[in-house]
């Protein structure tokens, strides 16, 4: 079991809407859970897990609006158990009740005072290896949300072992219904020049998803590549409604038809004992059938490289970190700039029970007038465990 409690508060001024303003906030965070785990008896193992939290926030703005609240609930309850019939025959089954609500005076005009959204979900899986060299993985859920209905969501993973590695093929349905923000909710971000108002009429987001991948693993390298393709129907996402100089407003709609194909490339390598070199990279291309253009925020290249070092005679833990984002559209034609950023993280073990760790995040301070990045920022901490 556990629990938190955060407070954070904040007064100052802060440039919003290109006016500088007073801000002042309270935010409040509260919740706990509950979790059992039923280690194996005989050939059944299972989970059960109660969690639920509360998020409250006051904003007061000057000059600007009058002081605005939003409170957010959620309740979840979960449950799953495995049956092993036999070596290489399991079956998983399991069921999940979410509550969540959203309330306060940052709603569109259309809102209650207050909104919320169940979902009751039931799912399956069957994990069948009937040679050394094969597994398959069969699976099916069901999702009723109170605002959105039902939908049966399967998938298939056909996996087959080679030589120092593994091949698969993959196929599955997806579904995701609207978030509570997205059909109601009025959300500011990049210091108040964009508004993003929800949508009571939004419907679900439906998909039909494509895998195959290879991995191989040496004793100092190894590599995966995966190839995908994706189609999907009444897509969520924010579009543009109007715009005022550097003010930009947005309103969450369904896209018709949209398809993303693309390859993920990941590999690792031991260049010494504890020194360790991995890098990430993503090249996706995408399209919505009905415009014949590119998703609005959706880069085509993504990639990341991490340098680790570990020092076990000094318990020196070290991590460099590299990511890269490419550029993209805005949806209306224009070509927005990518961004990089350097992130540096050490941590130190005092005892077996004592650790101190502390980090430089964004070390260049690198900044982009499109997407959100933290600025540079130094943190340290303090680990003990019991």
């Amino acid at each position: 079991m556990g629990g938190e409690w955060n407070r954070l508060t904040r007064d100052g001024l802060r440039l919003l809407q290109n006016r500088e303003r007073r801000r002042e906030a309270d935010d409040r965070r509260w919740g706990g859970f509950l979790k059992y785990d039923l280690h194996p008896v005989g050939p059944f193992s299972g989970m059960f897990q109660l969690y639920g939290n509360r998020n409250k926030s006051d904003v007061e703005i000057t000059p600007g609006t009058d002081e605005s609240s939003r409170r957010r609930d959620l309740f979840q309850v979960e449950g799953r158990g495995t049956y092993l019939f036999a070596e290489g025959l399991s079956l998983t089954a399991g069921g999940e009740y979410r509550r969540e609500s959203l309330e306060g005076e940052e709603l569109v005009d259309s809102a209650t005072d207050g909104e919320s959204d169940r979902v009751k979900a039931l799912f399956g899986q069957i994990d069948w290896q009937p040679a050394d060299w094969f597994n398959i993985v069969g699976s099916l859920r069901f999702d009723d949300y109170e605002n959105s209905g039902s939908q049966f969501s399967p998938r298939l993973v056909a996996s087959f072992f080679i030589p120092h590695g593994r091949f698969w093929l993959a196929y599955g349905h997806g579904f995701r219904a609207p978030t509570l923000d997205e059909m109601y909710g009025e959300v500011y971000k990049f210091q108040g020049r964009q508004v993003y108002y929800g949508n009571p009429d939004l419907d679900p987001e439906t998909s039909r998803g494509y895998e195959a991948g290879i991995e191989l693993r040496g004793p100092r390298v190894w590599g995966r590549v995966v190839g995908f393709y994706n189609h999907l129907e009444d897509k969520i996402e924010a579009q543009r409604i109007s715009t005022s100089g550097r003010n930009s407003t947005f309103e969450y709609h369904n896209v018709d038809e949209v398809w993303t194909a693309g390859a993920e490339v990941e590999a690792g390598i031991n260049l010494l004992d504890h020194l360790t070199l991995t890098g990430q990279s993503t090249y996706l291309e995408t399209e919505n059938e009905e415009t014949e253009e590119e998703l609005a925020y959706e880069p085509n290249w993504k990639g990341s490289l991490t340098l680790k070092w570990n020092v076990p005679a000094f318990k020196l833990e070290t991590r460099l970190h590299y990511l890269y984002v490419g550029s993209c559209e805005d949806g209306e034609g224009n070509r927005l700039d990518g961004y990089d950023r350097v992130d540096l993280y050490v941590a130190k073990a005092l005892t077996a029970n004592l650790r101190l760790y502390a980090g430089l995040d964004n070390i260049f301070d690198e900044d982009n007038d499109d997407f959100t990045q933290s600025p540079f920022q130094v943190y340290a901490g303090v680990n003990i465990s019991f």
